[in-house]
C-alpha cells in the first residue's frame, strides 16, 4: 500500500487508529509530528519547516489528526505510550485574540501566530522573490515599488477590524465559525491591498449576526473585552490574521504585481520557505515527548 493511499484514508480512521500510523513510517521517520490541517501543501510546509528546526532528525512525514481538539486529545492520550520522540503542534487560531481558550495541555506546543502558513509570510522573503524573477530591476527598485511598510500598515489597520468582530462572534456565539473568505473580494485591485468600502460590508454582517443571536447588550459587552484584550495584550497584529487564509494570499498578490514571478502559487510558497521565520518556534524543542524506555 502506498503513502499517498494511505494519506487518503487517513481521514476516514479514528484517532486511536490515526495516532499508531507513525509505526508504518517507522524507518522514514527520527520525530514522529502531529498537527491539526491535513492539506497536503501545508504538510510539506511543517517537513520542510521541521527539518531546519532539528536538522540531526529524519523527518519525512508528518500525522495530520483533523483538528485541534484530536491533536489534544491525541497528546493526553498517548504521551505515556510513545515509542519514539513525538510532538503535538496545534495552531494559535483565533485564541490570541483573547476568544477563550479550552484547556491545552503543556506537553502540546501552541504556534504564537494564528497557523504554520504566517511563518511564510517575511519582508525578506517577499523582496526576494520579486527581485529574482523581476528581470534587471535593482533591489532598492523592488523595495520602493512593493512599499512594503505601507502595504503592511494599509492592511493590518482594516483587517484588525474585521479580526475583532470574528473575535466576539467566535466567542459568543460560533465557537467553530471560520474565518475563510475570498480575500481578493476585499481589495480594489491586483495590489494585494485590502479597501475599506469592500470591507465593511463583512464586517457589518459578522456584527449584525452576532447581535441577532445574543443581543446587543451581550455583544457590545463582549466587544469591549475583546477590544480591551487587544489593546493591552496585541502590539504585532499580522501574525495573528490568518496566514492561510488572508495574509499569504495578499502577499502573494503582491508579490505577483510587484515582481511578476513566472511561477504557480504552489512554488512561490514553497519558495518563502527559504525566508521564513523560524523564530516563531522558539523552544519548541522543549515539547518533544520522549519513550519512557
Amino acid at each position: 500500500m502506498g503513502e499517498d493511499h494511505l494519506s487518503q484514508d487517513i481521514p476516514s480512521w479514528s484517532l486511536d487508529a490515526a495516532l499508531t500510523l507513525p509505526v508504518l513510517y517507522g524507518d522514514l521517520n527520527d520525530l514522529d509530528v502531529f498537527i491539526e490541517d491535513e492539506e497536503k501543501v501545508t504538510q510539506q510546509l511543517y517537513v520542510e519547516l521541521l527539518r531546519s528546526l532539528f536538522p540531526d532528525k529524519k523527518i519525512e512525514k508528518v500525522f495530520p489528526l483533523k483538528g485541534r481538539k484530536n491533536v489534544i486529545d491525541g497528546a493526553k492520550n498517548i504521551s505515556q505510550q510513545i515509542v519514539r520522540p513525538t510532538l503535538f503542534i496545534v495552531d494559535g487560531d483565533m485564541y490570541n485574540w483573547g476568544v477563550p481558550s479550552p484547556e491545552v495541555p503543556d506537553i502540546v506546543f501552541v504556534l504564537p501566530c494564528y497557523c504554520i502558513e504566517n511563518v511564510l509570510c517575511t519582508h525578506v522573503g517577499a523582496l526576494k522573490i520579486c527581485w529574482e524573477e523581476s528581470r534587471g530591476k535593482s533591489r532598492r527598485e523592488i523595495a520602493e515599488e512593493f512599499a512594503y511598510d505601507f502595504w503592511l500598515q494599509k492592511n493590518e489597520r482594516l483587517l484588525t477590524a474585521l479580526f475583532l468582530e470574528y473575535s466576539v462572534v467566535i466567542s459568543l456565539a460560533y465557537p467553530g465559525r471560520t474565518v475563510k473568505n475570498s480575500i481578493g473580494s476585499f481589495c480594489g485591485d491586483a495590489s494585494g491591498i485590502v479597501v475599506y468600502s469592500r470591507l465593511i460590508d463583512k464586517i457589518r454582517e459578522i456584527r449584525q449576526e452576532c447581535i441577532t443571536l445574543v443581543g446587543r447588550d451581550k455583544y457590545f459587552s463582549e466587544k469591549r473585552r475583546i477590544s480591551d484584550y487587544y489593546r493591552k495584550n496585541i502590539s504585532r497584529v499580522s501574525h495573528l490574521l490568518s496566514g492561510k487564509h488572508v495574509w499569504l494570499p495578499l502577499l502573494m498578490t503582491r508579490i505577483a504585481a510587484v515582481g511578476k514571478p513566472r511561477i504557480s502559487k504552489e512554488s512561490m510558497r514553497l519558495r518563502l520557505l527559504d525566508s521564513a521565520d523560524l523564530g516563531f518556534f522558539d523552544g519548541i524543542e522543549n515539547y518533544v515527548l520522549l519513550p519512557n524506555n
